[in-house]
């Protein structure tokens, strides 16, 4: 009964929701670590003006801005 009205609403499963969950910690904690700078903690991001993308980039290890973005700390 509840798996039919789960599917009719359109609801995910308890074992997605775990899954997905699972991904999303998982996610954040590696770009968390591999990124963030250990003695301030500041992160870095470039801002590309057109489009509106922002990524983040790792600047003390020498990563730089293309010319079209703008760098956001």
């Amino acid at each position: 009964m509840i798996g039919k009205l789960r599917s009719r609403i359109g609801l995910p499963s308890p074992s997605m929701l775990v899954a997905l969950c699972a991904l999303m910690v998982a996610t954040g904690g590696v770009a968390f670590g591999a990124i963030r700078h250990t003695e301030t903690g500041v992160i870095t991001g470039c801002y590309e003006k057109r489009t509106g993308e922002l990524r983040v980039i790792n600047a003390q290890a020498g990563r730089s801005c293309k010319t079209k973005e703008r760098t956001l700390t």
